[in-house]
């Protein structure tokens, strides 16, 4: 079945008012990553961590970092610090003495100290957000951690852009 099929047959229940379990916007998502062109949900993605119907990209990110593996963390982290100093790091609460290697932050920091990357990493690079939309387009079995509503945003985005 190709992704617009799937697209199409779950159309009518991601309307403006539909009422969709977390369990059934999960395995949707699923379904349409799993066939949809990369770059279809990296933007879905984005949209919703920009979406004011969802949290802050800084707390979503912070959920994702907290359900991920270590690779996946170790992504992450190389992403984000992309857009961050390493002076600037050593500057936020907490981070005074955390290196700038990925894969040795992955199992030093909390989810709350990535949520106060994140935030930073925002302030100073807005692209950030495409950044790591694209990192979690390629790790789409971590995204249930956002939650179904904020995976209904990003669904809804797809489907318009299937439109």
């Amino acid at each position: 079945m190709s992704w617009l099929s799937t697209i199409n047959e779950l159309a009518e229940r991601y309307g403006a008012n539909a009422n969709q379990s977390s369990a059934d916007t999960h395995e949707d998502f699923k379904r349409v990553v799993q066939s949809a062109p990369q770059d279809v949900v990296s933007n879905g993605i984005a949209h919703m961590f920009r979406s004011d119907e969802t949290p802050a990209f800084p707390d979503m990110v912070s959920s994702l970092f907290g359900q991920s593996n270590q690779t996946q963390r170790a992504g992450l982290l190389s992403q984000l610090l992309s857009s961050v100093a390493p002076r600037a790091l050593a500057g936020l609460p907490g981070l005074g003495g955390a290196g700038s290697d990925p894969e040795v932050l992955a199992n030093q920091l909390s989810p709350a100290q990535v949520q106060q990357i994140a935030a930073h990493a925002q302030g100073q690079d807005p692209s950030i957000i495409d950044r790591v939309s694209g990192f979690y387009s390629q790790h789409p079995e971590v995204m249930k951690a956002v939650g179904g509503m904020a995976l209904g945003v990003a669904l809804r985005h797809m489907m318009r852009r299937a439109a």
